[in-house]
């Protein structure tokens, strides 16, 4: 076998095996996976703004992808406020093509779509944690922190700033009480509770988009 043969060969070999590895890992939720969604949404408002809609329409559909990754890794009922908030960033997308941008219902979807992902986020995280996976808990945790605290920026209404600022201070105060627990016995139903204040407060974020055209 020549030299440049078994070269070429082993390289095939080996692009094989990534491509197989992408395949078994396309939607395993990374930290660089869970987080990607704020800087889509952050770059398509941005271009927006400027009217390079052909840019930003490009960045809600990474946005979108990233989101269905986030998805498929969480429960039933994040996925059910995924899908809806899918679906107003897909009505956005509609008024880009029909030149008809409405800022108002942009920052609403935009608002929609980071506290859907928020409250994947947070529903997996706390899956980490019963299964004593504390850190990967906490940088969860930490993700929705930041998607909340991201989503105050598109808030469109004082009941959804209200509902927000409740639930990120909650986050607050949990990441530290999490930080202080030296051991994972430490955690137990008190924490299950605080998710659930969590996520209560995430819920009464949500409201149905209204296309206003």
């Amino acid at each position: 076998m020549s030299k440049f043969f078994f070269n070429v060969t082993v390289l095939s070999i080996s692009l094989g095996a990534l491509h197989i590895y992408y395949l078994g890992h396309k939607d395993v939720l990374t930290l660089e996976r869970a987080v990607a969604p704020i800087e889509h949404l952050t770059n398509a408002h941005h271009a927006i703004e400027k009217e390079r809609f052909q840019e930003g329409y490009k960045e809600i559909e990474k946005a979108i992808f990233g989101m269905k990754i986030i998805e498929k890794n969480a429960d039933s009922t994040a996925m059910k406020f995924v899908d809806e908030a899918i679906e107003d960033l897909k009505l956005v997308e509609i008024e880009i093509k029909n030149d008809s941008v409405i800022m108002d219902d942009l920052n609403h979807a935009f608002f929609n779509a980071l506290n859907s992902i928020a409250y994947a986020n947070l529903r997996i995280s706390e899956n980490r944690l019963e299964h004593g996976q504390k850190f990967k808990a906490m940088n969860l945790l930490s993700i929705s922190f930041r998607e909340m605290l991201s989503s105050l920026e598109y808030a469109t209404t004082s009941t959804q700033k209200k509902h927000e600022e409740k639930a990120v201070a909650d986050v607050r105060k949990f990441l530290k009480d999490l930080k202080q627990a030296d051991y994972i016995h430490d955690i137990d139903l008190q924490y299950h509770l605080e998710y659930d204040t969590i996520n209560d407060h995430v819920e009464e974020t949500f409201e149905p988009m209204e296309v206003t055209h």
